[in-house]
């Protein structure tokens, strides 16, 4: 892994590619919405978007929505890549942690700090919303065919619910102390999870049963985005950057850098470059090899 560039940025909290690889979405913490042209890494467009800080961003299947979860309690739905607002939802006042798309139809859900899920249609229109938990959820998936949700935050459980009906399925001990994040690999029937405490975690969602779990560092894990298709991760910790085989759970390579908050990474399609946003006002734009 090198490094090809690193560009100033604000404090960024999501990163996502284009479906075709010639954008890059990022968002940050003074509420920017930034998009770039990846042949040679300029600004596109750039626009003041939320109230408050912008905590995550989901694409639809088909590249031309972009919806943006913010600390102002509030998801824009916007036109991609010109950032147009087309509608602005709320369910209640708490900030909005995480967002997921489904894979299934144009719908979006999102999760609160007040335990809540809420979903709406790429028009705004709701489809659903029900409280899923008296804590904080930091991550929400997509699940059989977006008919049931999975959500996991403070206390470290998957928790799965009926969608859009909102009826408890089952809950998962998963994690010691929160759940970070969540990935549905609806493909082979297998969830991904990672802790707080440092722990990835591979489920066979047929039964909910452990496969295998790892460790991944002793210190916090302050990002990580997994690449299912080419079977691996970018993890991120106080100033490092390591790739990991999901295969083999093996380290692959590191990359040290001078910031010790590295906060969000995403993939291209193509994953042959990586994104990583951090606290130092910078982005760095790797390839990987």
């Amino acid at each position: 892994m090198h490094q090809l560039q690193t560009l100033e940025h604000p404090y960024a909290l999501a990163a996502e590619f284009s479906r075709d690889g010639t954008r890059l979405v990022t968002a940050g913490m003074n509420n920017d919405l930034t998009v770039w042209q990846t042949v040679n890494w300029r600004r596109e467009t750039h626009i003041n978007a939320h109230e408050k800080s912008i905590n995550a961003l989901v694409l639809s299947p088909d590249g031309r929505i972009l919806v943006t979860g913010s600390s102002d309690c509030t998801a824009a739905i916007r036109s991609f890549p010109d950032l147009e607002e087309r509608h602005r939802v709320q369910d209640r006042k708490k900030v909005v942690a995480g967002l997921a798309r489904s894979p299934d139809t144009d719908l979006f859900a999102m999760c609160s700090y007040g335990g809540r899920i809420a979903a709406w249609g790429l028009d705004g229109q709701p489809t659903a919303g029900f409280k899923a938990s008296l804590r904080n959820l930091t991550a929400v998936a997509f699940w059989e065919k977006s008919t049931q949700v999975l959500t996991g935050g403070l206390g470290g459980e998957i928790t799965i619910w009926s969608f859009p009906g909102g009826r408890s399925l089952g809950t998962v001990p998963a994690h010691d102390i929160a759940l970070s994040a969540i990935k549905a690999d609806g493909a082979n029937r297998q969830v991904w999870t990672l802790g707080y405490e440092g722990q990835l975690k591979l489920w066979d969602a047929e039964g909910w049963r452990l496969m295998r779990g790892e460790q991944l560092a002793d210190e916090r894990i302050m990002g990580c985005r997994l690449d299912l298709e080419r079977r691996r991760a970018a993890i991120l910790t106080a100033g490092r950057i390591r790739l990991f085989d999901l295969d083999a759970w093996t380290w692959l390579d590191a990359i040290e850098v001078e910031s010790n908050v590295l906060t969000c990474a995403a993939w291209s399609p193509d994953g042959a470059t990586l994104a990583v946003g951090s606290a130092d006002r910078r982005l760095r734009i790797l390839t990987v090899d």
